[in-house]
């Protein structure tokens, strides 16, 4: 009796721990379940953070979210629509109204090290490397230079940083901007000399080179003024401002309320000395300066009166001829309605020339292929 009620204790006992383990068994592979189900929850969890990702992606596509990456060393300047006479303006006048497009305008002139980084290949076009031999330096304005010299300057640089260059020549049916097609051709073709508006383009490379006529080549332009040089106005490469452009840039561009900032005489203020490297015996006569050696203008851009003349695209014309109703100031070819040769503009007045020039309503003008001491430039992008 005794023996048995021994052995119903053991069975029970069996039965308990059977059940437990089993339990145990159970409960661990739920256990192992809650966990993958946990890691199913981590990975829907990161699914969260995709959709966090998603809604950063989202940010990114959104006008109003998304950063504004300006590039170094420039500056955005919203453009707007100017009507009318502005201040002493003679490029601002009655009757005309222009759209001036977003831009990024760099803070300061070409230097002679930037020109040089690009330029290394091209230097003789640009007369004596840019540079005047009394004032040499790397923080310094690129100072001797011609026109087609900062064209060219500017495709380099937009494609050595992978931007759509600005300036192309058609050549047998293709809209070309490689530099290096350009000089095959005979740009140069008119006559002898490098002062005519026809000629002087890339004047190391006229009709005899190394001893020998050079074939010329079927391109747009032959018989054009600029040798067929055309703007893709929607590439986002690096350009020369036009000359409204220019002026806007320095008169410290539309407000919020559309309207100019309070007008002074100097890009930035009325007083030249604060503001402009000019010549005069109080301002270091005849004398150049590194960049950014004065005040810069209410958009925080230097230089804009004085140090160097800056090349803008167009070509010079009289007040009395500007078109009231595009954005370029001058003819579309050299031979401007004043009669007789024309040149590019230049605006802003350098080092060596009397500070009035230095104002921000002085006009000139020189021959493209002419590298003149004094005349760098300045360069900027498509914003919109």
């Amino acid at each position: 009796m005794r023996l048995r009620k021994l052995l119903i204790v053991l069975l029970a006992l069996l039965v308990v721990f059977s059940l437990a383990g089993c339990g145990g068994s159970g409960g661990g592979g739920d256990d192992d379940n809650g966990g993958s189900n946990g890691d199913n929850g981590g990975t829907n969890g990161g699914n969260g953070d995709n959709g966090g990702n998603g809604g950063d992606n989202g940010g990114s596509g959104g006008d109003d979210d998304t950063p504004v990456v300006i590039p170094d060393d420039f500056v955005k300047v919203n453009g707007g629509t100017v009507s009318g006479q502005v201040a002493d303006s003679h490029i601002f006048i009655e009757g005309r109204t222009v759209q001036i497009r977003d831009m990024y305008v760099c803070n300061h002139e070409v230097t002679q090290k930037e020109f040089k980084q690009y330029m290394k290949n091209y230097m003789v076009i640009a007369g004596a490397n840019g540079e005047s031999s009394s004032f040499k330096g790397d923080n310094y304005p690129v100072w001797f230079t011609t026109w087609y010299s900062a064209i060219i300057y500017c495709n380099l640089r937009s494609k050595a940083e992978g931007l759509t260059p600005v300036y192309y020549i058609t050549i047998n049916g293709k809209n070309e901007t490689d530099i290096d097609k350009w000089m095959t051709l005979d740009l140069d073709h008119e006559n002898g000399t490098y002062l005519g508006c026809e000629d002087g383009k890339y004047y190391y490379n006229g009709r005899e080179l190394d001893g020998h006529f050079q074939t010329l080549l079927d391109y747009e332009g032959t018989s054009d003024s600029d040798g067929g040089i055309k703007v893709n106005s929607s590439a986002n490469g690096y350009r020369l401002p036009t000359e409204i452009e220019w002026e806007y840039i320095a008169r410290g561009g539309l407000s919020n309320n559309g309207m100019f900032p309070e007008q002074t005489t100097y890009a930035g203020s009325n007083d030249y000395t604060e503001v402009a490297v000019c010549g005069d015996a109080e301002n270091g006569a005849y004398d150049g300066a590194e960049i950014k050696s004065k005040a810069s203008n209410a958009l925080g851009v230097y230089d804009m009166s004085g140090n160097a003349f800056e090349w803008v695209w167009d070509w010079y014309d009289i007040e009395a001829n500007i078109s009231p109703s595009t954005p370029i100031t001058g003819p579309e070819r050299c031979y401007g309605s004043m009669g007789g040769y024309t040149g590019r503009v230049k605006r802003g007045g350098s080092f060596n020339n009397p500070c009035g020039q230095s104002q921000v309503n002085y006009r000139a003008y020189a021959y493209p292929g002419y590298a003149n001491r004094g005349a760098g430039f300045r360069v900027v992008r498509n914003a919109d």
